[in-house]
């Protein structure tokens, strides 16, 4: 699957209708179609790979993470992962580099972010399609991580 272990990683899924859902702490949250982008880390056992099979998980025994609240609905599906190997950079890095980009927009305040200072670690597309897959491949080089991309289509 991935030949990498720990490190950071932008979770791009389509919500391919309008979906609202119970998000842990968070409550009631709606979500618009589109394209969405999820901001984590993968820095223990198991690492990336790990997380990105409990990412694609339909049937998950407890949601842990707010994402996981989105990644169990059928009208959720996962498309690509862009991700890194790093131990010295954390999801902030490159969420702040996120918020300098045109194509994405912040989705829900605290989504994912509960724990830290930024905003939030899920962001809408507001571009076309491939621009934001572009686009996430910058943010890692704008953080000087190298950007790797699998598909899940």
């Amino acid at each position: 699957m991935l030949c990498i272990s720990k490190g950071l990683y932008i979770l791009v899924f389509e919500v391919d209708r309008d979906v609202c859902t119970a998000v842990g702490s968070l409550g009631y949250v709606c979500f618009s179609r589109g394209i969405y982008g999820y901001v984590g880390s993968a820095k223990g056992i198991g690492g990336i790979e790990s997380r990105v099979k409990h990412h694609l998980d339909k049937y998950k025994k407890k949601c842990r993470w707010h994402i996981d609240y989105l990644t169990i609905r059928d009208e959720v599906k996962i498309l690509y992962i862009v991700f890194s190997e790093t131990m010295d950079l954390n999801e902030e890095d490159i969420v702040n580099e996120i918020l300098r980009e045109n194509c994405w927009g912040i989705a829900i305040r605290g989504f994912g972010s509960t724990d830290k200072k930024t905003p939030s670690h899920l962001f809408k597309c507001r571009c076309d399609y491939s621009a934001c897959i572009d686009r996430l491949k910058h943010v890692f080089i704008g953080i000087g991580l190298e950007p790797h991309v699998n598909v899940f289509m």
